[in-house]
């Protein structure tokens, strides 16, 4: 109730007055602590259920319905440890990164391997001394430079942005100029930005970059770039990965302009370009005409490069965390990342130079983004796409669980859903019965037939779908009676 107050339509789009956004902070955060207090009662409960008399385990839950791979992060780390692949015994590399505290707590990233909307346990065993782990794949940096078995991103030391991010499965450069360039453009437009598509008028970039290497271990290396404009800061965090085929980009700001906008500016390296716009349930392709367009949490960049030896055709796709505007201009992929008009200013309304006007997204904000270089269309990679979409936006959660005997196995997965094009958008109780009811997506434009499994009922079914279909199911927990398609309320579709 109190998510959906919020979705109102100035308080989602950012044209509040400030008291209603100290009353929405509020309420946000009601919702948020309701929120983690049942996904923690929840992982408590059934960490408690598994099996773990073998030893003390990290339980890793992934709330997503699809398999996932990445990196998690655990702090604070439960001592002189390491972790054992339930699957096989086998030990997990691990790397200890920066804590968030200082007083001795540690803080540890490694790769889970977790299935849909279930969990994963790691045994928890002492390390002995001077062990090394067995790694392959390639992680190599040094100051400005990181490298691992796809790609060499460098960094320019003196504005700070990617000068080079070389795919080495393909031997091009994907930017065709500085890539990750924060870009400050005028706009004196208010805050609805009536009468305003395009924002082109640029007013300078950052500079006076400083560029340092902060992580080089096992698992992740990373270099971290801090550039200012005025007096605002802005340090983007560049990571590549092991064995991983995307750079990871953390990024805080420190805005302090007024009647600027910011976005951060991606020069793919195509002759020409088809853009893709993740949308509700769906996907949309718009014209690259620089034009400000709202999408979801990736938009893709596709096309055609022609080389002195071969004809490419590949792309790049951009997933955030928390940005939902971009514009292409040509093949010029930008996200917006803010703007800094007065509070609810409304044209024709002029502002006054004698008042002290307060204006919007002043101070501290943190975000993510990955990129995803590819070649072909985007459909050829959309189930690393749809994965790493998912859970940079809902993320792993994890219980360190004592040794205890239980019912539960070391892994579980609700459900299993195929291909992977047909996404699980929904799995939930039934409001008027005791079924669960199963949603999917189909998100590429391909018509298939989809396999839903559910072991813990023991089902096992087929489905058709079409071409962006939204489906719904109503399962039985009873096998013996039929599932039944619905509409969005529930009702049986005859």
């Amino acid at each position: 109730m109190l998510t959906l107050f919020c979705q109102f339509h100035d308080s989602l789009a950012g044209t509040c007055i400030p008291d209603a956004y100290a009353d929405i902070r509020s309420m946000y955060g009601e919702s948020i602590n309701l929120a983690y207090e049942s996904i923690n009662l929840a992982a408590q409960r059934i960490s408690s259920m598994i099996d773990t008399k073998d030893g003390r385990a990290l339980i890793v839950f992934n709330p997503t319905g699809l398999h996932v791979t990445f990196p998690i992060e655990v702090e604070p780390w439960p001592g002189d440890c390491m972790i054992l692949d339930p699957d096989g015994d086998k030990p997990i590399p691990i790397q200890y990164i920066n804590p968030s505290s200082i007083t001795g707590r540690r803080r540890v990233l490694f790769f889970a391997d977790v299935p849909a909307l279930g969990y994963k346990s790691y045994k928890l065993v002492d390390t002995p001394s001077a062990y090394k782990y067995e790694c392959e794949g390639v992680i190599e940096a040094s100051d400005t430079r990181i490298e691992n078995d796809y790609f060499v991103v460098e960094v320019d030391s003196e504005n700070g942005c990617i000068k080079t991010l070389y795919d080495k499965r393909i031997g091009v450069n994907i930017f065709r100029g500085y890539g990750a360039s924060p870009i400050l453009l005028k706009d004196e437009s208010d805050t609805w930005s009536h009468g305003v598509s395009t924002y082109r008028y640029e007013e300078g970039r950052f500079k006076d970059a400083e560029v340092s290497l902060i992580e080089s271990g096992p698992i992740r290396a990373t270099l971290s770039v801090k550039a200012r404009f005025s007096n605002s800061i802005i340090q983007q965090n560049i990571s590549l990965y092991r064995n991983l085929d995307f750079i990871d980009v953390r990024v805080k700001l420190d805005w302090r302009e007024k009647h600027r906008m910011l976005k951060l500016s991606f020069p793919v390296n195509l002759d020409s370009s088809i853009v893709t716009y993740e949308i509700p349930y769906g996907t949309i392709a718009r014209i690259a005409n620089g034009e400000e367009e709202p999408g979801q949490r990736w938009v893709d960049v596709s096309g055609t490069l022609h080389t002195p030896r071969k004809e490419l055709d590949f792309g790049l796709t951009l997933i955030n965390d928390s940005k939902y505007g971009f514009d292409v201009y040509g093949s010029e992929l930008r996200m917006s990342v803010l703007r800094s008009p007065a509070f609810a200013h409304h044209d024709p309304y002029k502002l006054k130079p004698s008042i002290d006007y307060q204006y919007i997204d002043q101070g501290i904000h943190t975000f993510r983004y990955i990129l995803i270089p590819h070649t072909d269309s985007w459909k050829t990679v959309f189930h690393r796409i749809s994965e790493i979409a998912e859970i940079v936006n809902a993320g792993f959660f994890y219980v360190v669980e004592d040794q205890h005997a239980g019912f539960l196995p070391l892994r579980f997965s609700l459900v299993n859903v195929k291909p992977y094009n047909v996404i699980l958008s929904t799995l939930k109780l039934s409001e008027e019965f005791d079924d669960l009811i199963v949603r999917l997506v189909e998100y590429t434009g391909t018509e298939c037939e989809s396999s839903v499994t559910i072991p813990i009922l023991d089902r096992d079914m087929k489905i058709h779908v079409k071409p962006f279909e939204i489906k719904t199911l109503r399962i039985p927990v009873d096998k013996s009676k039929p599932v039944v398609e619905c509409d969005l309320l529930e009702n049986p579709i005859e």
